[in-house]
Parts: structure tokens; sequence; C-alpha cells
């Protein structure tokens, strides 16, 4: 079974590890700064709109979408972020906490980010992957255009990309919930900013909601960790964070580095970290396709069934999903012929 790979959700852009090394000297810096201010929130598409302007075959939505296919198998990266509201991202992430200083933490924010997706980009994920367009689709209460991201190693996931439209009528991606973390990208930068500013004002950050204070106190090792995991050292990367208290093994961001990490050093570190997973998370759709592709490499038939089928029932019918619930099916009925996982199914 190929490894699944996936950017942790701590640090997905390598932004923890850039932001903590600036905020140990924000103090003497805060004079200086003035504070960015998110712009105005232009609206999201509605599905209505996104479902009649599909239906009327309307030029410019055509346009976006077939750019986005064509820019992304091509690997066109520039042509691709050309098409991102990096505005809209930084503005739903960072908007206001109420704690002090954060002007100038917002700024640092921001500015870090913004030179992680310059030398990163937003999309490099989909990239060289076969991009499609499936339907329009609500996912977390806000709607938008589904794709399918799929790749010949038999990497597979799925992105719902929230629209906004200029004032010139030029529309952009506001924002991407990404099926396979069960989340939107600016919820992911919106955790990574809130430890952050719970850190920055220390004990005041425990009136910041959402936050583990102990994760907090943490926060400098596992930007240090998250560096390794970067490095490919996956292994001191695996005992360092076995090393952190248990409450803060338990929070999400540091669970999937954890993941991340046994999927690169061996199986039996992939199920124990699975299995831990499952403990905090009994959820299965906030993590549908790996945890659809754990439970196929147990053997474990009837769990992959559910997992499967209750994708289906959120994104819709796909081929791909289907193929995947007919190999399932397939070795449930059969598996005294069967040995392996299901090795096409994982997440890029």
């Amino acid at each position: 079974m190929r490894a699944a790979i996936f950017p942790t959700a701590v640090d997905p852009f390598g932004i923890l590890a850039r932001i903590v090394r600036l905020v140990a000297g924000m103090a003497a810096m805060a004079g200086f700064l003035s504070g960015a201010m998110a712009g105005p929130k232009i609206p999201e598409l509605s599905a209505a709109k996104l479902s009649a302007r599909l239906a009327g075959q309307e030029a410019q939505l055509q346009k976006f979408i077939g750019t986005l296919e064509k820019t992304l198998v091509s690997g066109d990266l520039v042509g691709a972020e050309a098409l991102v509201d990096r505005d809209s991202l930084l503005g739903r992430a960072t908007s206001t906490l109420g704690i002090p200083e954060e002007g100038s933490l917002r700024q640092v924010f921001d500015d870090s980010t913004r030179r992680a997706w310059n030398e990163r980009g937003v999309l490099r994920d989909y990239a060289n992957t076969r991009f499609r367009f499936l339907r329009v689709r609500t996912l977390g209460e806000r709607p938008g255009l589904l794709f399918r991201s799929s790749t010949r190693q038999g990497g597979m996931n799925y992105a719902l990309l929230t629209v906004n439209e200029g004032r010139n009528g030029e529309l952009r991606i506001s924002d991407i919930f990404v099926v396979g973390l069960n989340e939107y990208l600016s919820s992911t930068l919106r955790r990574t900013y809130k430890n952050v500013a719970a850190g920055f004002v220390k004990e005041l950050g425990k009136g910041v909601p959402g936050v583990n204070t102990s994760y907090v106190e943490h926060i400098q090792k596992v930007a240090s960790i998250s560096r390794d995991l970067q490095s490919g050292n996956y292994e001191v990367g695996l005992i360092a964070l076995k090393q952190l208290p248990a409450e803060v093994q338990k929070e999400r961001s540091v669970l999937l580095m954890r993941l991340e990490a046994a999927e690169h050093i061996s199986i039996d570190e992939r199920d124990e970290a699975y299995t831990t997973w499952l403990e905090s998370y009994p959820d299965e759709m906030e993590l549908p396709l790996k945890i659809a592709d754990f439970y196929a490499s147990q053997r474990r038939w009837d769990d992959a069934e559910r997992v499967l089928r209750g994708l289906i029932a959120k994104l819709g019918s796909d081929a791909l999903i289907k193929t995947e619930l007919g190999t399932v099916l397939f070795r449930k009925t059969h598996d005294e012929l069967w040995s392996g996982p299901l090795a096409s199914l994982s997440v890029r």
C-alpha cells in the first residue's frame, strides 16, 4: 500500500514554524507595526446562483472551471494560483479575536502566510493531478464547486471550492474544503492563528475560545517537530511526538502529524496511530478517505463499506468511489482469495 501523504493541519504551508520564530520578538516590533486589516468580505456565490449559471452554460463560470482543470492537470500552478482570492482566505482565518496587540500579530501572520504561499502555492497539492469538476455541492454549510483530484498512482481526494465574484465579474476561489481532512483551509489556518495568538498573549490567551492551553505551552516544540517532518526526519519526529504530554498528543493537529510520520515508518506504527486517532475522533467522516483505506488494509470490509457509503451520501455519486466500494464488496464476499490491502484508495 502506498503511503498516503497530505500536509499536516498544524502546519500546512510551514507557517507555524515561521511565525513562532517571529512572535518571540514581536513585543519589540509591536510599536512599528500598524496592524494588517482584513479587506471587506466579498459574498460567496450561492448554490442556486452556481447551479443556474451552470445550467445556462454561462461563459464566465465555464471558463473559470475549464481554466482550473487545464492549469492543474498540466501543472501550471501560476495560472491556477491567479484564481485564488488569498485576501478572502486570510480574512476568514484572522477575523478578530479581541486580544491585545492583535493588529500586530495579524500582520505577522498575514506576511508569513503570504510568503509561504508565494513559495509553495495554495493549490500545489492538486497540481499534476486529474482535477475534474463534478457538481455544485454544499459542505460545512457553504456551497461551492466540487472537484475530484486523482493520480496515476491511485491517490484520490476531493475539494469543494467556494467562489466569489469581484466588481468586474471576475470569479475567484474564496476558500477550499478539503474532504480528506473534513475542513476548510481557512479553518485550518485559523486554528494555527488562534494557537499562536494565545501563546503571544500568554495568560490572556486562556480566554481565546477553542484553544488547548497545554498545546500552546508546547507550541515551539510542535513547530520544531513540524520542521522535522517537512525535512523527512519522520522517525525523529514520531519519537518527539510520543514524548509530548498526553493532552497535547490528543490535539487534532498533533494526531495528524503522527499519522503522517507513522505512514512513512511501518504498518504497526500506522495502525497504532489510526487507532489512537479513532479513540479521540470517532466520527469517521473527520478523515474519511484515509480511514476507509485503514479499514480495508485490516480487512475490516464492513467498516470500509460504511465509510465509503457515507462519503457517497456526502459528496454525491462518483465513479471512483463506486469503484472502491465495488472492490470492498467483492473482497468482502471473496475474502479468502485476497491477502493485500486496498492499495488504490489513498489520499494525496
